[in-house]
């Protein structure tokens, strides 16, 4: 063993994520989840430099015969590449759960002291959208959110833009992952006020359901609000799951029976999961969805308030932002060329949520809204 690496005996555990649109199957998250942890600690030791497959099994202490068919599908996940001489290298960016929580004072403070950029245009939108006919304290939630996420973004315009390759089974996606060692452990010394972690905007869509409707599910996943991803069980991918829970929010919205349709029985078996979670309720024996629903036309122009406030806190935290970025840049191993700039900044930017809860510390919105909200948005027309 003392010929091995850590990893051999010690696994790390490495967490992927991603921008961009997913695979069928949910790739690249799927291809080294919970339960590859071979292919975890495979792609952290091929992430400093170019090894040899050879070289790699050594390392992992794993024959070379059973770590060349999870390199192969690590290769055609294009989560690997593979050099002119045989070796491979990891073909993202990995941080390292200090990361995170490095810079947190100076991430914390910088949101502290721009909070008002951030607050003016949110109160406009508030008050924006409590003018029209569709406002939930549920979407103004959202809209917070959305709002921080969108300005801190556009403020990276002067970034080279970030290019989503096309990749396998359809997807068109940057991965980033995270090392975490065995048992780890915020220190106290680097905890921030709140949990600032979150997952980025995502969406589905189903068009022409029924040969009439078209349906769309936005979701972020914060602190605010933890949840799982998935809110059924069996399904491939996320989409797949998610596609599901649109059909059964568009019977519940328009009064159809899912008897009278063909909607998959694992969706109606995790009825209870979506009331304990706040998308669905049952009133007198009936189900009502209770998730921010809205029509195209409303999704039109909820999306030009939000637009609005966002172009607004961007232009003011713009300058400071990328002042702060010059001495906050994470270093990566010098043969990765395909990283995009945005990446290498991200651990270190101070976080969205870190102006979401400015606010909600600031009394601009409840953080306890009285009942389970999803921070997701149902279009259905």
């Amino acid at each position: 063993m003392k010929s091995y690496t850590e990893n051999s005996y010690m696994p790390q555990k490495l967490i992927l994520r991603n921008s961009g649109r997913l695979g069928l199957n949910d790739e690249p998250m799927s291809l080294c989840d919970d339960e590859n942890t071979l292919a975890q600690n495979l792609l952290i030791l091929a992430y400093e430099r170019p090894i040899s497959i050879s070289d790699l099994s050594k390392e992992i202490g794993v024959a070379t015969a059973y770590c060349e068919p999870i390199v192969k599908k690590l290769l055609d996940g294009e989560l690997m590449k593979q050099m002119g001489d045989g070796k491979v290298y990891t073909d993202f960016i990995i941080y390292h759960a200090e990361d995170y929580v490095k810079y947190i004072k100076e991430q914390e403070a910088f949101a502290e002291k721009y909070i008002e950029a951030y607050l003016e245009p949110v109160k406009e939108a508030i008050n924006e959208l409590k003018k029209t006919d569709f406002y939930s304290l549920s979407l103004e939630r959202y809209m917070l959110i959305h709002i921080a996420c969108e300005g801190l973004r556009l403020c990276d315009k002067t970034l080279p833009p970030q290019i989503f390759p096309d990749r396998p089974n359809g997807g068109k996606w940057i991965a980033f992952g995270t090392v975490y060692p065995y048992n780890y452990k915020i220190p106290e010394d680097k905890k921030g006020k709140e949990e600032y972690l979150m997952s980025g905007q995502r969406w589905t869509r189903l068009e022409n359901y029924l040969d009439k409707y078209d349906l769309c599910l936005y979701n972020y996943e914060t602190s605010l609000y933890p949840r799982i991803s998935k809110f059924a069980e069996g399904f491939a991918s996320i989409q797949e799951n998610e596609s599901n829970m649109l059909k059964l929010f568009c019977l519940i919205k328009n009064k159809i029976s899912p008897s009278a349709v063909d909607l998959d029985e694992r969706i109606i078996k995790a009825i209870p999961l979506f009331k304990e979670n706040g998308f669905i309720e049952e009133k007198n024996g009936e189900l009502k969805l209770k998730a921010a629903c809205i029509t195209h036309e409303q999704e039109k122009t909820f999306w030009n308030i939000s637009g609005k406030a966002a172009q607004k806190f961007a232009v003011r935290i713009e300058k400071p932002l990328l002042d702060y970025y010059k001495t906050h840049r994470k270093q990566i191993p010098k043969h990765l060329k395909s990283i995009p700039e945005q990446k290498i900044l991200m651990p270190y930017s101070p976080g969205a949520m870190m102006f979401v809860y400015e606010a909600i510390s600031k009394g601009v919105h409840p953080r306890d809204l009285g009942y389970p909200c999803p921070e997701s948005i149902v279009v259905i027309e």
